[in-house]
């Protein structure tokens, strides 16, 4: 591993005891950890600061970017050196240890020979057939993107950003107006565009009739992203908080069966 980090971590364990031990050199407490997440209600935000303790489960990159923000501005606040708070060195750490060792170099093939004989048999065989055209491979699948911007919807408003806002540094606060039903619980999805991913970002916090939360990007991953809040029913509600809290990097590949959706075209980064 080339991650340069103290230790050099290999493997998830020592990436959490590193960055326990990044937050003892900054002085960073869990509490300003959570501080750092805006109050989310997302478990895997909210209480990472306390919840760090040496173990074998991955780390997800939300929650990695979350610690070491708040590790470096602690240090730079407090006089304190911030050359071992590089969020860029950490998400590398954390990418090699999800993609593992490279695989094992596999064996090349021999193309079989066939007699010339049969190859000659095929031939004539193929000439009395009907062949069906083969479908262009440009057309067999087609490019996914974000779909038109749609800020407004029933009962549901995404009021900032606005379309085509650039996101200064790795977070940008995400608003709008909200009529909940019974059973519905809002979510904050961040659409990769050259993925086709939908990636859980967290809950949204609902105070009456608006709502409110922090979306948050790679800084490296420069592009367009679809910033989306979704509502949906119970069931949907417990299968993504699910996929949250197995850790990883969550993803859903199509929205919600019958959500109601607002979004916004956003832009990584400043």
């Amino acid at each position: 591993m080339t991650s340069a980090l103290p230790g050099d971590p290999q493997t998830w364990r020592e990436l959490r005891s590193a960055l326990r031990h990044l937050m003892a050199r900054t002085e960073t407490t869990a509490l300003a950890v959570e501080r750092r997440s805006r109050g989310q209600d997302s478990i895997s935000d909210a209480t990472v600061g306390r919840k760090l303790a040496d173990s074998d489960a991955p780390l997800d990159a939300r929650s990695l970017r979350i610690i070491v923000n708040a590790c470096a501005q602690g240090a730079k606040e407090k006089g304190l050196p911030t050359g071992d708070a590089d969020l860029d060195a950490w998400l590398a750490a954390r990418t090699q240890l999800v993609e593992g060792p490279p695989p094992e170099p596999r064996p090349v093939e021999r193309p079989r020979r066939f007699h010339w004989i049969g190859a000659v048999l095929a031939m004539v065989l193929l000439a009395g057939a009907d062949v069906p055209p083969v479908e262009p491979v440009a057309t067999r699948t087609k490019p996914c993107r974000n779909g038109p911007d749609r800020p407004d919807a029933e009962g549901l408003t995404i009021s900032t950003p606005k379309t085509n806002a650039v996101i200064n540094g790795d977070e940008i606060p995400v608003a709008g107006t909200i009529d909940l039903r019974q059973d519905e619980k809002p979510w904050l999805l961040l659409y990769a565009v050259g993925e086709c991913k939908f990636y859980i970002v967290s809950t949204v916090r609902v105070d009456g009739t608006t709502w409110h939360s922090t979306l948050y990007v790679d800084p490296a991953q420069h592009g367009p992203y679809g910033a989306y809040v979704v509502v949906v029913d119970a069931a949907t509600d417990q299968h993504l908080y699910e996929l949250q809290t197995a850790g990883g990097s969550p993803f859903v590949d199509t929205l919600p069966a019958g959500a109601r959706e607002v979004h916004v075209t956003v832009r990584c980064c400043a």
